[in-house]
Formats: structure tokens, sequence, C-alpha cells
């Protein structure tokens, strides 16, 4: 089974005595070599948690396939060889099969497949309905690049620099340059205030105007954790109710539904309820 990319990897390998009937676990001498996709060789530590039992971790930081291998000398010789393979998460629902199907008083399974494809696709219509952003955040750090001109402005304290939305400090970088000399810069504060601790993401970088982005800057290189540090209400109710929608156009094939009372009503492509609750929540255009 194949694991996400920033998973931490659990591995454990027993050391058994094979002149004894029946063989018993023995303390012998255990190294381990990691293979990264790249081809890169580390050693993780090793913890000998009881007599001939070893275990190590180590976290799978790029996608592809991991090799590892126990070398065991001493009492006992052996080599034994393993593999995991890591991909990178596709963009998650912003809500749960089971949450779809409470909403729709469904306990059966057989209509799974088109619920969770109706909840997807909601999600990632709501991306794109707020302009791209990502209301769930990455597992790991990476960089992205930005141009200064059209995404600042000034104001008392200094110059503002409007970034994608970050959603944890943690591996935080921020660096200017030419696309080729990256230089780091310390001299910048994070807004809005107390964003992560609200539970929204940091959007935008403070330098004194002193330092503007702007000055004698061609791009500025940003290494984060993007997106939210959690789904918000809004986007999980959002994405129930679209999804719901999505689901339903089953019985209206041609964009209408039709009843005994009210005659025929043309369905709307984007519940406007949906609309109420994310449009708070749509970026504004940057050049």
């Amino acid at each position: 089974m194949a694991r996400d990319v920033g998973d931490r990897q659990n591995i454990e390998h027993l050391v058994y005595n094979p002149f004894t009937d029946p063989p018993v676990l023995i303390n012998a001498t255990v190294a381990l070599a990691v293979t990264d996709p790249a081809g890169a060789v580390t050693s993780p530590s090793i913890t000998n948690s009881s007599t001939g039992t070893y275990q190590a971790s180590f976290s799978l930081t790029s996608a592809g396939t991991w090799y590892w291998r126990w070398t065991v000398s001493g009492a006992v010789v052996d080599v034994a060889d393993g593999q995991v393979t890591a991909v990178d998460p596709g963009p998650p629902m912003y809500a749960t099969l089971d949450q779809l199907k409470a909403m729709r008083v469904l306990t059966t399974t057989d209509r799974d497949d088109d619920l969770t494809q109706a909840l997807a696709t909601a999600s990632r219509r709501i991306d794109r309905s707020t302009g791209e952003r990502q209301f769930w955040l990455d597992k790991t750090v990476s960089a992205r690049t930005f141009r200064p001109t059209g995404r600042t402005y000034c104001a008392a304290e200094g110059e503002w620099l409007t970034v994608d939305d970050i959603g944890n400090l943690t591996g935080l970088i921020v660096e200017v340059g030419d696309g080729t000399t990256w230089t780091a810069v310390t001299d910048y504060q994070t807004g809005p205030d107390n964003a992560l601790a609200k539970r929204k993401p940091i959007t935008k970088l403070l330098r004194p105007l002193s330092t503007w982005w702007t000055l004698s800057t061609t791009l500025v290189r940003v290494t984060a954790r993007w997106g939210w540090p959690a789904i918000p209400e809004e986007v999980v109710r959002a994405a129930l109710i679209q999804a719901n929608r999505l689901f339903g156009r089953k019985d209206s094939p041609e964009g209408v539904l039709g009843n005994a009372e009210w005659g025929i009503a043309r369905v709307a492509r984007v519940d406007p309820d949906v609309e109420a609750l994310i449009g708070d929540l749509c970026l504004p255009g940057l050049a």
C-alpha cells in the first residue's frame, strides 16, 4: 500500500538464533540503510526495544519508492530488505462520505462511489470559486515564488507583500533574489495579527520602509506549509450542500426538476447558500 509524502514510516526487524529449536530471539549487531527515491542513503537511529527486536523510523519526504536494508552481524549473519512507495496526496475532500450520507439519510453502500465523486467535485469547485485557495494544510514545506509588482501595498509601518495562504510557521523561510541567487531575509513580520491563533492563514508579509520588497528585488521565494490551519466550518457545509446538489443531478439530467404540485423548475449550477457561505473567503484578483 502506498503512503503519502510526509508520512512517517516505522519499520521493525526481528533477529532469531537459527541454531535453536525452535529459533529464539537474540541480540546481535544491526545496521540499517535507507535509500530515498533520488538514491541518497541515510542511516536512521535504531532502537533495541527488547531482545532481538530492532525498530527505526524515517519520514517519507519525497514521492517515489523508498528502500531499506537491515544488515545483521555478530551472533547472527543476515540481510533483510523492504520498500514502500510514497505518493503526493491529492487534494482532500472538505467533508466526509459519512457526513454526506447522513445528510441524505442513506445507510447502504451501493452509491458510495457516486457520492464520493460528488464530494470531490464540490470541493474542487470551492477552490476555484474562491480564487484557487486551498483550505487544507500541506504536510510538508515547499517553495513558491512571487513577483512583488502588483502584490504589494504601502502602510505606515512598511510595505506588505501578499502571498498565498500559509497555515503553519514551522519551516518558514523567506528569501529575495533574481531567480538564480537567493538571500534569506529575517526583517519581516507576518499578518494578519494572530491569524493562526484564530485558525486563519497568514496572507501577507511586512518589511520596513527602509527595505521594501520592491527595493532592488526581482522575486521573493517563500518556503512554507501552504494552506489553512484547519478547514473552515463554512467550507465543510458548502461542500456538503454542493455535493448533495451534484448527486441529485441524476434526477434532473436536463437541469430541470419536475413536481406535480409546482411544475418544472430549473436547477442552478451553484447553490445560493454555497455562494453565501464562501463569499467572504473569495480572494480579490492579483496582477
